[in-house]
């Protein structure tokens, strides 16, 4: 949600929609669709629905085409603890693991 208000401006509880009570940020920021969609598994309303693991996500964001700029957006824009920012930084520098 933090990744959200930040890209947006807007607080959450703004981009509610009353009738289904979903999170419609996609109208308030100018972002790929690839983000748009790693965000919205992020906040999805079925749990099932979201990535299992922080690692997980962290692996579409590494997959990402705009992939760098993310990167310096996570790290500049938000409060990310150290230890955050040292596995963020560890991950994204490890080779990408192979999907076979």
């Amino acid at each position: 949600m933090i990744g959200i208000q930040a890209l947006t401006g807007y607080l959450p509880t703004i981009m509610v929609n009353p009738q289904t009570l979903a999170l419609d940020w996609v109208g308030f920021a100018d972002v790929s669709q690839e983000l748009t969609n790693i965000l919205n598994k992020m906040i999805s309303y079925r749990p099932i629905d979201r990535y299992s693991s922080a690692v997980e996500a962290l692996q579409a964001i590494h997959n990402i085409k705009s992939f760098f700029s993310l990167l310096l957006f996570f790290l500049f824009s938000l409060p990310l603890r150290r230890q955050a920012i040292k596995f963020f930084l560890r991950f994204c520098l490890q080779p990408k693991i192979s999907r076979t």
